[in-house]
């Protein structure tokens, strides 16, 4: 973002320093007597970095720039740059805003999966409930079954001997 203004501050400091070296300012720098905004490279690289900051009146209403069409190029140039400049701030923002969309849609389906998880978990744990009532019902069942055979066992008195035959 900006090497792009950067290279924009070049391209349009190379084109005023050719079309505008000659141009004299008297008063523009106080240690100057006469200054020339696009005498040099660096020169035209710094005035349209104030150009940019829209601190340029002096060198616009200044009678050295002359009439004629030499409002184009600065007229140029200030659009290009403030359009640039605007246009990467809102790419800025719109990247962060979508990151942060993006991160959030992420957070949003990790809980989704955590919760299909404990879902998973949940069903897992009322199967092994349902197991285990189940075997607590039977052990009742044939406690109770024990309970009433060891009472008529107790009360006739009487156990059955099962004998066996050895075998031939």
């Amino acid at each position: 973002i900006i090497l792009l203004l950067i290279v924009i501050l070049f391209i349009f400091s190379i084109l005023m320093t050719d079309l505008f070296r000659s141009v004299v300012i008297d008063d523009y720098i106080e240690d100057y007597e006469d200054y020339r905004p696009f005498g040099t490279l660096m020169n035209s690289f710094f005035t349209c970095l104030e150009i940019i900051t829209f601190e340029w009146i002096s060198i616009a209403r200044s009678e050295e720039m002359g009439g004629g069409y030499t409002w184009i190029p600065f007229v140029l140039f200030i659009l290009i740059s403030s359009i640039l400049v605007t246009n990467l701030i809102i790419g800025v923002i719109f990247d962060a805003h979508r990151t942060m969309h993006r991160i959030e849609r992420q957070e949003d389906a990790a809980n989704t999966e955590g919760v299909q998880q404990l879902s998973v978990c949940l069903n897992s744990l009322n199967n092994v409930n349902d197991r285990v009532e189940g075997l607590q019902e039977s052990s009742k069942k044939l406690f109770d079954s024990m309970k009433l055979l060891i009472r008529e066992v107790t009360h006739n008195d009487q156990i059955p001997i099962v004998k066996h035959r050895p075998s031939t």
